[in-house]
């Protein structure tokens, strides 16, 4: 039986809310056994989410599997400002530094032509 790269364990929004740039974030916590490399060792992500900004159209991720990506931004729908990991006594902390809107043209979301 071929498994996915982890297993989720826990999934759930704390109950706390963090601030990022002035934009209040609702944090989902994420626990999991994490495959094949670690051999089943645990990790611990967080992902912090303002779900009023920065939202994604979930059907462009249904099937990114890696990291149970599609799990974490169907319940999202937003793009994170801050992801927390932290496995095997080693924690890396991605934290969002500026927020620029602004209107990108459609043809940045073209699919490149290849041969």
């Amino acid at each position: 039986m071929s498994k996915l790269n982890e297993e989720i364990t826990s999934i759930k929004i704390l109950n706390k809310i963090d601030t990022i740039l002035g934009y209040s974030c609702q944090i989902l916590e994420v626990k999991s056994t994490f495959y094949p490399l670690t051999k089943g060792r645990k990790w611990l992500r967080r992902f912090y989410f303002n779900q009023n900004n920065f939202h994604i159209n979930y059907k462009y991720l249904k099937k990114y599997k890696t990291n149970s990506q599609n799990k974490i931004y169907k319940l999202i729908k937003t793009l994170p400002l801050r992801i927390y990991v932290e496995i095997d006594g080693v924690k890396l902390d991605y934290v969002a530094t500026s927020v620029e809107r602004k209107t990108l043209d459609d043809s940045l979301f073209n699919k490149p032509v290849t041969n």
